[in-house]
């Protein structure tokens, strides 16, 4: 399960962003929820905030960023 949330609905963020790993955290909760199975991927955008490893058990996340 990945939780997903559009940015500009992130108000409120639990900590200052973290330059070093790229992240940010917000209070707001996902909006949605997003189950994947098997190989199954999903792609965010930088207008995309998630919240991954929101079910249980194992889990392989891979992080690409593209300069655009």
């Amino acid at each position: 399960m990945i939780g997903f949330r559009p940015l500009d609905r992130c108000d409120t963020a639990a900590a200052v962003y973290d330059e070093a790993g790229d992240v940010i955290f917000f209070e707001e909760p996902a909006c949605e929820w997003i189950k994947l199975e098997g190989s199954a991927c999903a792609v965010f955008f930088p207008d995309d905030a998630h919240a991954p490893l929101g079910g249980a058990g194992p889990c392989r996340k891979i992080v690409l960023k593209i300069r655009v």
